[in-house]
């Protein structure tokens, strides 16, 4: 099964930062591995600090961490049709792109904040990594949806992942590993 382009929410059995009580959008999932983004863990640094050198003005615009690898120094952004495209623009499905160039920071201050997020770095799995990971019930899948991605506050957006999946986390707590929850 591939998890490309739909949510993994971390289960309760999740103990390893920062991906406890997490939500991870998958952009890519192959033979070769996986590439996603937490997308619900505010990063310490507002986006005006990042972009205070480069006279780029926002309003209280929330970063989230991306992921551990390169969290100091590579910026992705979601967004959905800004009725542009910048030179690291992606078409990832009909209404998302990835932008992974910096230019379009220089615009982004004129688009309502619910068009877009901004993630500082990134997760990568090596072949059949994510596969094992799901074997031992720490992730659950949950289908895209633009909501979930760009409306639903980050620090609901691990409940309502759960919500939608038509249960509580607190009813998985202890489960057998040979249990499968992709849902």
């Amino acid at each position: 099964m591939s998890y490309r382009h739909g949510f993994l929410i971390a289960t309760p059995l999740h103990h390893e930062e920062p991906f406890v009580h997490s939500v991870v959008y998958v952009c890519e999932h192959s033979q070769q591995g996986a590439l996603g983004f937490i997308i619900n863990k505010p990063f310490k640094i507002p986006l005006s600090e990042l972009t205070k050198n480069q006279n780029i003005f926002y309003h209280q615009q929330s970063v989230y961490l991306g992921g551990p690898l390169q969290s100091h120094d590579r910026g992705f952004v979601m967004h959905r049709n800004l009725g542009k495209f910048w030179s690291g623009t992606t078409q990832l499905d009909q209404d998302l792109y990835l932008t992974t160039t910096q230019d379009i920071l220089l615009e982004l201050g004129h688009y309502p904040s619910d068009l877009y997020r901004i993630c500082i770095g990134y997760l990568n799995w090596l072949p059949g990594q994510l596969e094992y990971e799901f074997s031992q019930n720490i992730w659950l899948f949950l289908p895209y949806s633009q909501k979930t991605l760009f409306d639903t506050q980050a620090e609901l957006m691990w409940i309502e992942c759960y919500h939608s999946l038509g249960f509580l986390p607190d009813q998985i707590g202890c489960v057998d590993p040979g249990a499968s929850f992709v849902h």
